[in-house]
């Protein structure tokens, strides 16, 4: 069974013109044609790092998440007299806070 992805709307079209392999082929001979070096391949894990999150969404449909989960052992969020406290490291709560920038939303409890 086919499941049809979240948002049709965001994906792209599979059946609009040419292959994308065509098509690229097209636009490098263009840029050679016109006296334009066109090298490939530059930096091609580099960019394969920064676009991980789009590209998952692209060929998973779905949205990319990020979970940041803290609990004691017995877990609680409070101490035996109510009085809340941190129970990650400093490290983690920096690195947590350095990653929102970067998400689309933000969702505590």
């Amino acid at each position: 069974m086919r499941v049809p992805a979240p948002w049709p709307s965001a994906l792209p079209s599979q059946s609009s013109g040419p292959p994308p392999r065509r098509r690229r082929e097209k636009r490098r001979a263009r840029l050679r044609a016109g006296g334009i070096a066109v090298e490939e391949g530059l930096l091609a894990t580099e960019a394969k790092e920064v676009a991980a999150r789009f590209f998952s969404r692209i060929t998973c449909h779905r949205p990319s998440l990020t979970l940041k989960l803290a609990s004691t052992l017995d877990g609680r969020i409070a101490t035996r007299s109510g009085a809340s406290r941190w129970i990650t490291g400093s490290e983690a709560r920096r690195a947590a806070h350095a990653a929102i920038p970067s998400k689309s939303a933000c969702m505590t409890s």
